[in-house]
């Protein structure tokens, strides 16, 4: 009677854990938990794997790991990238292979694409988070068919990904209410909250948390919202100077998208000397805007933090990622030097 042929997909399919973690249990590599164990080794009992067939498996090749980086008009993708490119720089020096690939996170339909690109051979996707229904049901095909998925910065929390890596959004938006509060004793007037797009999960869950805190705290302080900004330098510029215009008692304005360079600019020429800004993401353009005083604090990632953390997640499949990294707040006087 012959063998049956042993088949790494099959024990993926069964177990729902990664070409990476099956291969470090077959290797009796360091660091794999018990249950993890039991999984696979019940996984090949069903299968009726021969000694000769684990001796196949034994011979899986090295994680292959895609991760699809935001590419656009956004400042913040600049540092992330290269943030995710160290991490990834240390993932092949541990020999797995990992390739990397972009996407406009401003038109969900290319992210839908590059993630129906991926590789039959892949064994886990990191990606920024696009919450629409069309990226959550590409995710669950990857995830159905044994590739294991994490999203970082944003989220797609209803999607089958198997963990996040980023901020707690809720938190950091409280953070920057806490900081605009502390900015503005005693007064009253009213506090502008910008979005760029509204089909990121972190922006929503940026302006709850800052409208929670603001909202409780000071009810004497109005908080309006304009519509999204989008990547438009005109329309921005419209946004702003719509609003400065309809409400001459603005006292604050909070960037809950991130301080984009053609806003900055629409903000700076419009807003009154002593309006407190916040804003999210330290680039070179936030930096810079913060040395000469365009913005009050910035509130930011650690972004070799979330790359490592996010790859380590897509690699190991008892790592459920991180979803409350870091928060970083700068202001003029801690600004890291040699930034630029």
């Amino acid at each position: 009677m012959s063998r049956k042929r042993a088949r790494i997909e099959d024990v993926i399919s069964l177990t729902g854990l990664s070409r990476s973690t099956i291969d470090r249990v077959l290797n009796l590599r360091p660091g794999v938990k018990a249950e993890t164990k039991r999984r696979v080794e019940k996984a090949l009992e069903e299968l009726g794997y021969s000694a000769s067939a684990l001796a196949v498996l034994q011979n899986a090749q090295p994680a292959v790991l895609e991760v699809l980086v935001s590419r656009g008009s956004n400042p913040f993708f600049e540092p992330l990238e290269k943030g995710l490119v160290a991490a990834s720089e240390r993932a092949e020096a541990k020999g797995a292979r990992v390739i990397i690939g972009g996407f406009d996170p401003y038109r969900p339909e290319t992210v839908v694409r590059r993630l129906r690109r991926v590789s039959d051979e892949t064994t886990a996707v990191v990606t920024v988070g696009v919450d629409t229904s069309e990226v959550e049901a590409e995710i669950n095909r990857l995830v159905d068919r044994g590739t294991r998925v994490v999203t970082l910065i944003s989220d797609v929390p209803r999607s089958k990904r198997h963990a996040f890596v980023g901020q707690d959004n809720f938190a950091a938006g409280r953070t920057a209410g806490r900081l605009m509060l502390n900015m503005l004793p005693e007064k009253s007037g009213e506090i502008a909250v910008l979005l760029g797009h509204l089909q990121f999960r972190h922006l929503l869950d940026r302006q709850a948390g800052f409208q929670q805190v603001v909202g409780l705290a000071r009810p004497a302080l109005n908080l309006i919202s304009t519509a999204p900004y989008g990547t438009d330098r005109e329309k921005a510029a419209e946004i702003v100077g719509t609003l400065v215009k309809s409400h001459p008692n603005l006292v604050g304005v909070y960037l809950a998208g991130g301080g984009q360079p053609y806003l900055i600019e629409a903000l700076t020429t419009a807003v009154s000397a002593g309006t407190v800004v916040i804003s999210h993401e330290l680039t070179r353009h936030t930096h810079k805007a913060l040395e000469k005083g365009l913005l009050t604090a910035i509130l930011a990632h650690d972004v070799l933090e979330i790359g490592t953390k996010a790859i380590s997640a897509a690699l190991d499949a008892d790592d459920t990622g991180d979803p409350a990294c870091k928060i970083d707040v700068f202001v003029a006087e801690n600004l890291p030097k040699g930034f630029l």
